[in-house]
C-alpha cells in the first residue's frame, strides 16, 4: 500500500511543477485545434520551457536575503541598511535592524509565478546583462516599482520597492537588481542555509504534493501567498476527479507570534486557530523563524481545506513533513539560471510574443505568407479553409498607414497585426458569415455609429464607449444586409510597464488611418 501511495505522490510531484498563469487582454474564442474558422496549414516550432524540477530545486537553494549587495546600499547613505528574511524564499532590505511595520525597504521574492502574460504587460529591460521586466505604479500615494528577473518561462525572482516619499524608484530597484543579477550568474555562492531559514528546503506546492498523498494526483498546483509566493501553493482539482467546495490551498510565511487564536483546538501538539467561513482556515506557528524580530518572528502556516475534519488532518501532516526534506532535494539544479536579453524566455514565437490575449498562446501563430486569390467570389470562398488569408489581404495597407513595425498574426476566428510597444493592435477578418449591418447597433456599448461609403462600397463605422477601439464593418457585396463582411479593428492599448495605465484612448488619426487601409484593401482586391 505504501509502494502505491509513494508512486502517486511521485507522479503528482511532477504535475505539481507545471502551472498556468493568465491574464485577460483581448475578448475573443480561440479555436480548438482542428476546429474551423481556418485553421493554419502551417505550425511554427515552439521552444521547449527549461525543466521545471530543476528550476525549483535552483530557487529553493537561492538565498534570498543573499542577492542583496549591502555595500551598494552603504554607498547609497543607507549605513544601517539589513537584509532581513520575511519568509522561507522572501528578504527584505530594511533600512535599520530593528525593523517595524512602515520601515519597508527593497523586497526580493525567489520563485515567484511570472508568464507570457504578465511579462506582455511589462517594459522588457536588461539588468547587468540579463533579461528583465519592469513595472511601476506611480499613479497613487505610493510610488511602487517590480522588476522580475525571469528564470523559466513560469517562474521569476521579483525586487520590489514602495515608498511613499518622493522617490523615482524604478531606478533604486534596477541598481540592486543589477547587483544581484552579478551573483545569480554564479548561484552557488549565494546557497541558503536551511538550518538557519526554517522551510527554505521546501517549495510551497512540492510540499502540498507531500501533504495530501494518495489524492495529490487529483490536483493541479500553481504558486500562491501575498508575503512569500513560493512558499505558498494554491491547487484547482482535475476534471473528473470529484471537487470539494474548497480545493486545499497553504500560505507560508514569517509573522508575529500567534497570541491570542480566534477558535483555538489542539492539532499535532500545536495549538491551531481554527475558522470555518465556507471553507475551514487552520493558522499555526510552526517553529521560531530565526529572524530576531517581533514582527517575523514565527514561522506561520495558513492552510484553507474544504472542511475542519479534513483540515485538521491536512495540519497534522504539515506539522510532521515541514522539518523533513524534499524527495527531489538531490536533483540537479538548473544552470543557467539567467537568459540572456535575446533569449526566448516565454515560448512564444515571433509576433505571437506582443500578443496578450487571455491562453491565446496556444492557438497563436506567426502569419505565413500565402498569396491572395483573385475576386472578390474566390476570396470570400477561400475565407473559410485558411486563416492566414485574411492577414494576406490587409497586410500591404497595414504597412502602408501603420508602419511596417506591425507583424500579423492568427489566433482563433482573426487576423491581428501587433507590435513590440503593445500601445496599437489591430484585429482584421474575411467573414463569410456575418452580416455587416448587425455590428455596432447597441448604444449602451457603441457610440458614434455611422452607415457610409468606402471605396465605393457600404460600410458601417463607430467606436466603443471608452474610445478606445475604432471599427469598420464592409460588404464587399455592395449590401449592408448580404452575409459576408471585410473587419478592421483599430484599437489602443495602454502600452507597457506602467500599472497606473488601464486603457487608453484612440488617437483620431488611427482611426482614419483604418479607413484609408480599407480603402486599399477594397480597391486592391474587391473591386470585382
Amino acid at each position: 500500500m505504501r509502494r502505491g501511495i509513494l508512486a502517486a505522490v511521485a507522479a503528482a510531484l511532477m504535475v505539481c511543477l507545471v502551472c498556468t498563469g493568465c491574464a485577460s487582454e483581448i475578448a475573443g474564442k480561440a479555436l480548438p485545434e482542428g476546429a474551423g474558422g481556418g485553421q493554419p496549414e502551417q505550425r511554427t516550432p515552439k521552444p521547449k520551457d527549461r525543466d521545471l524540477q530543476a528550476v525549483t530545486v535552483a530557487l529553493r537553494k537561492l538565498d534570498a536575503c543573499g542577492v542583496f549587495d549591502v555595500e551598494l546600499a552603504k554607498s547609497r547613505g543607507a549605513t544601517t541598511a539589513t537584509p532581513l528574511a520575511t519568509g522561507p524564499h522572501g528578504c527584505m532590505l530594511a533600512p535599520k535592524p530593528d525593523y517595524s511595520p512602515g520601515d519597508d525597504g527593497i523586497e526580493v521574492q525567489v520563485g515567484v509565478s511570472s508568464d507570457q502574460s504578465s511579462r506582455y504587460r511589462a517594459t522588457p529591460v536588461t539588468v547587468g546583462g540579463a533579461k528583465a521586466y519592469e513595472s511601476k505604479d506611480y499613479g497613487s500615494s505610493a510610488k511602487r516599482c517590480e522588476l522580475v528577473v525571469p528564470v523559466s518561462f513560469t517562474r521569476g525572482i521579483e525586487f520590489k520597492y514602495q515608498s511613499y516619499d518622493d522617490v523615482d524608484t524604478c531606478p533604486v530597484v534596477r541598481q540592486y537588481a543589477e547587483a544581484a543579477v552579478a551573483k545569480l550568474r554564479n548561484p552557488d555562492t549565494i546557497t541558503v542555509d536551511t538550518a538557519k531559514r526554517p522551510f527554505a528546503a521546501w517549495d510551497g506546492c512540492v510540499f502540498l504534493t507531500q501533504v495530501l498523498g494518495a489524492d495529490a494526483n487529483n490536483y493541479t498546483y500553481q504558486p500562491s501567498g501575498t508575503k512569500d509566493e513560493f512558499s505558498g501553493c494554491e491547487t484547482r482539482r482535475k476534471e473528473g476527479t470529484g471537487r470539494p467546495s474548497y480545493d486545499p490551498k497553504l500560505e507560508v510565511f514569517y509573522d508575529q507570534v500567534l497570541e491570542k487564536p480566534e477558535g483555538p483546538r489542539q492539532i499535532g501538539g500545536k495549538t491551531v486557530e481554527v475558522k470555518q467561513v465556507g471553507s475551514c482556515v487552520l493558522t499555526w506557528d510552526q517553529a521560531d523563524s530565526g529572524t530576531g524580530n517581533k514582527w517575523l518572528a514565527t514561522l506561520k502556516f495558513k492552510l484553507t481545506a474544504a472542511d475542519c475534519e479534513q483540515g485538521a488532518k491536512l495540519a497534522e501532516q504539515a506539522m510532521r513533513l515541514a522539518d523533513q526534506a524534499p524527495p527531489d532535494a538531490n536533483a540537479q539544479p538548473q544552470r543557467p539560471l539567467l537568459f540572456a536579453p535575446d533569449e526566448n524566455d516565454t515560448g512564444a514565437v515571433g509576433a505571437c510574443a506582443d500578443f496578450g490575449a487571455t491562453g491565446g498562446q496556444a492557438d497563436c501563430e506567426p502569419y505565413h505568407e500565402t498569396k491572395v486569390p483573385q475576386g472578390t467570389e474566390a476570396i470570400m470562398s477561400a475565407s473559410d479553409s485558411d486563416r492566414n488569408l485574411w492577414c494576406a489581404v490587409y497586410a500591404d495597407a497595414v504597412k502602408a498607414h501603420f508602419g511596417p513595425e506591425l507583424k500579423a498574426l492568427t489566433w482563433g476566428e482573426h487576423c491581428f497585426f501587433v507590435e513590440p510597444t503593445h500601445t496599437l493592435s489591430l484585429r482584421m477578418n474575411v467573414d463569410s458569415e456575418n452580416v455587416p449591418a448587425d455590428y455596432g447597433d447597441r448604444p449602451d456599448l457603441y457610440v458614434e455609429r455611422q452607415e457610409t461609403q468606402i471605396a465605393g462600397k457600404p460600410a458601417v463605422t463607430f467606436y466603443d464607449k471608452r474610445k478606445s477601439t475604432f471599427d469598420i464593418y464592409l460588404s464587399p457585396w455592395g449590401d449592408l444586409g448580404r452575409r459576408g463582411n471585410l473587419h478592421i479593428g483599430v484599437e489602443a492599448l495602454p502600452g507597457r510597464g506602467d500599472d497606473s495605465r488601464n486603457d487608453a484612448q484612440l488617437d483620431p488619426a488611427k482611426a482614419q488611418a483604418g479607413i484609408q487601409a480599407m480603402t486599399d484593401t477594397v480597391q486592391r482586391y474587391f473591386a470585382s
